[in-house]
């Protein structure tokens, strides 16, 4: 009889746990900011997808539960939650800080916001274009690594040498699909980028105008002072 009410207390326990964290929607709230359970997710699985080149969220999962036996603290970073929650939160109370300081210019933060958004487009849909283009081999690892024998000289080929040169053939392939398929808008777009010539000429012939007028102006003085004295 005693074991059956632990049994049950325990049921009511892990039912009770359960229908709260359902009915918590929200990851943390930050000075009043609601940081909601779904968008804690969708910045979670984001950016751990295209930081490590991953396609579904089930991969990012796989890879968070050996998260804490990583040897790369960047990656235990990313992929432990807490610990991403904790650089969740450090970055919405600076940010929302760099609304609320009167000293900071919200020209240049309207201008810099503006200009992030357009290059955080681009990487995400750069890395999205050229997830399927970016593969490397084992046997791609092997012959870079004997082609360069010189410089890992005493170096052995396990494991830990082998992710490291992984990481930088998926670097360099990334470099160079990237500048291809940059190469492949360019031929395709229509692009004149003629204003700028313009604009920086005339900002040029304005300069010029006006070492020309103080020249003008510093020889009339002249002139002005030669002439008093004469008198």
């Amino acid at each position: 009889m005693k074991k059956q009410l632990v049994t049950i207390i325990l049921i009511f326990i892990i039912t009770f746990t359960l229908a709260c964290s359902r009915d918590s929607n929200w990851a943390a709230i930050v000075d009043g900011h609601k940081i909601s359970m779904k968008d804690f997710n969708a910045y979670y699985y984001t950016q751990n997808k295209i930081m490590l080149n991953l396609a579904t969220n089930e991969e990012v999962d796989q890879l968070a539960e050996q998260a804490e036996s990583l040897d790369n603290p960047q990656l235990q970073q990313l992929l432990v939650k807490t610990n991403f929650l904790d650089q969740l939160i450090a970055q919405r109370l600076v940010y929302n800080r760099a609304f609320s300081d009167k000293s900071i210019d919200k020209k240049e933060l309207d201008a810099f916001l503006k200009f992030t958004k357009m290059n955080a487009i681009a990487s995400y849909y750069m890395a999205q274009k050229l997830r399927d283009r970016i593969e490397v081999t084992d046997e791609e690892v092997e012959e870079f690594f004997y082609a360069n024998r010189q410089h890992f000289r005493g170096i052995p080929l396990n494991e830990e040498t082998i992710e490291r040169l992984r990481q930088q053939l998926v670097m360099q392939k990334t470099q160079f699909e990237t500048q291809r398929y940059l190469m492949e808008l360019l031929t395709e777009a229509k692009v004149d980028r003629k204003g700028l010539a313009l604009y920086l000429q005339a900002e040029a012939d304005r300069k010029e105008i006006d070492r020309l007028i103080e020249e003008e102006k510093a020889l009339k003085e002249a002139e002005t002072a030669d002439s008093e004295t004469t008198e």
